[in-house]
């Protein structure tokens, strides 16, 4: 189960979508929010993803050099600094 830390948006990433077949390029936004598992850490991998795991946040770097995933991570560190779960926080990678 996982649950909303606030209502609030933690980070909008605007990049270009290229086209593909006969949708053209266009901006794609992606509206990202905190959330905490709440019980189990466990996860299942859908048919979005082909690798899922869960690595504390100060080791995303190590991960990927993806900016916005960064960008995201920094914005959840400060905003969350103090409280829980920021000290030790863990985040879900989802790879494509």
């Amino acid at each position: 189960t996982v649950r909303p830390l606030d209502g609030a948006v933690l980070d909008v990433d605007i990049h270009t979508f290229p086209s593909r077949g006969a949708d053209p390029a266009h901006l794609h936004y992606d509206v990202r929010f905190a959330f905490q598992a709440v019980g189990s850490d466990r996860f299942r991998v859908g048919p979005e993803s082909v690798d899922l795991a869960w690595i504390d946040i100060d080791e995303l770097s190590h991960v990927t050099p993806e900016e916005s995933v960064l960008r995201m991570a920094r914005k959840f560190m400060r905003r969350y600094a103090g409280a829980s779960p920021a000290p030790g926080a863990r985040t879900g990678r989802r790879s494509q």
